[in-house]
């Protein structure tokens, strides 16, 4: 393998001319000609479901972009570079003006485009040649003038081609685990967390307290605009689902900050942050903002706090919590009522059981998140290589 490195423009692998789409779609239609937008195009695939349908007689305007099975679709406009290749299904279909198509008919050729246009080095590329203020979008003239690196043996396309193959499809899978294992975990705290399943060894009936009772207010320690501070990011659930999320860093005249201890459990009372929580870690110190939340105490005599939060995190819990938000303007939950919220618990010693069955749940997920982004990160690395020639794989 003696090839010289050279980039060519992407314009020149194409059969047809790189162009976008139709410019106004009108109202969407039950019956007419899809019409791939920006928000159709996810995690590399087109959506079918989520892509509307024009008139035909709107379409016709523009059967230059009109789409074949095998074309690449990339976003220009909005969220610029995401990919994906045209399915059957979409055959005779067309596209927006934030949408461009590529055509290249050899498919080794096709796929490799697409690996590269999935990647880094193609996005940076993308990125700095983005133009306009409140959407960023890229000319036509721009994409066409992506520079591309090919290996001139076709041997040599396939294989790089084969090996990105294998990448994918491991990352796919260990993403199809982990979002089984997650709906495990939701279904075993379900049973776990309302009683449905009890282990054997317990029988007792489960008690009744109001969160009032279950909480200690600890003295706040305030400070006013500290200088240089840090604060928190916590893990917020909302219906179900975890979320990081950073409260704003902003000082305000005279606006008040508490600091916050290792263990003490964090609950969101305003706007978006209403039903969040979040245990502070045993390694953080810092502060939080007077609106955004409360911190509490656990009463460690009836109550574990990792039980608690993982109770907290039920849908069940949150749509109670719904009830409890009033306010017109800024949403606000009310302290009172959500003291007054009754919660049936077990004792001690099966919330301890309980939160281990769940915890040894939240470290498989864990793993398998860590190996995802392993495997990212892999993939990353392969493409920076691979796609510019730095390294070269062998064929025969």
């Amino acid at each position: 393998m003696s090839e010289n490195i050279n980039y060519k423009e992407l314009d020149s692998y194409v059969s047809a001319s790189i162009c976008y789409g139709i410019v106004k779609t009108g109202l969407p239609q039950k019956e007419g000609i899809y019409a791939v937008e920006v928000k159709d195009i996810r995690n590399g695939k087109i959506d079918i479901d989520s892509v509307k349908k024009t008139t035909p007689e709107i379409e016709s305007e523009y059967k230059r972009s009109r789409l074949k099975t095998g074309d690449i679709v990339i976003a220009i406009r909005g969220t610029i570079g995401r990919v994906a290749i045209v399915p059957q299904i979409l055959n005779g279909s067309n596209i927006t003006r934030d949408v461009a198509r590529i055509r290249v008919d050899n498919k080794d050729i096709r796929d490799y485009i697409y690996y590269y246009l999935t990647s880094k080095v193609a996005e940076d590329h993308l990125r700095d040649n983005n133009i306009g203020q409140a959407v960023k979008g890229i000319n036509i003239k721009d994409l066409k003038k992506l520079p591309i690196f090919i290996p001139e043996n076709i041997e040599e396309v396939k294989k790089v081609n084969n090996i990105f193959k294998i990448s994918n499809e491991a990352i796919n899978k260990t993403k199809l685990l982990i979002s089984y294992k997650q709906k495990l975990k939701k279904g075993l705290m379900q049973k776990l967390l309302t009683g449905e399943v009890r282990f054997s060894e317990f029988t007792d009936n489960w008690d009744e307290f109001k969160l009032g009772d279950l909480l200690i207010e600890p003295k706040k320690n305030k400070v006013l605009n500290p200088e240089n501070h840090e604060l928190l990011t916590v893990k917020l659930h909302c219906q179900g689902i975890s979320k990081s999320g950073k409260y704003p860093n902003v000082t305000e005249n005279g606006r008040p900050y508490y600091i916050v201890e290792p263990g003490e459990l964090l609950i969101g009372r305003q706007n978006f942050h209403n039903g969040g929580f979040g245990i502070v870690p045993d390694e953080w110190k810092g502060f939080v903002t007077s609106n955004a939340i409360t911190h509490l105490k656990i009463k460690e005599n009836i109550c574990n706090l990792k039980f608690i939060e993982y109770y907290f995190s039920q849908y069940d819990f949150y749509k109670r919590v719904d009830y409890i938000i009033g306010g017109t303007g800024q949403k606000e939950i009310s302290k009172k009522e959500f003291n007054n919220l009754k919660v049936v618990i077990p004792s001690l010693k099966e919330q301890k059981k309980i939160v281990d069955i769940l915890f040894l749940s939240d470290k498989e997920i864990e793993i398998l998140e860590q190996e995802f982004f392993e495997l990212e990160e892999q993939k990353k690395g392969l493409m920076q290589n691979l796609l510019t020639g730095k390294v070269r794989v062998k064929y025969e």
